[in-house]
């Protein structure tokens, strides 16, 4: 069993178009639907800011240090 959440659009006569992902096999289906009564905003923004990220200022560090992969791990990586 699959739960797919998305946002439809209900046309004047109340059918719906759902694009499925790839790996939903052909055929039959039983499926439950449940609808929100409350309509979103017709200017839903899909886009969301960019995070705000602090940034510190970090003065202990040696200038020469670095965190390079292949200075903290060994060659099998591990």
């Amino acid at each position: 069993m699959r739960t797919i959440e998305t946002t439809v659009t209900v046309t004047d006569d109340q059918q719906i178009i759902i694009t499925l992902p790839s790996d939903i096999i052909p055929g039959k289906h039983r499926i439950v639907l449940v609808i929100d009564e409350t309509p979103l905003p017709l200017d839903v923004d899909t886009v969301k800011p960019p995070l705000k990220l602090n940034v510190g200022e970090w003065k202990n560090w040696s200038p020469d240090c670095n965190f390079r992969r292949e200075d903290i791990y060994d060659d099998d990586r591990v």
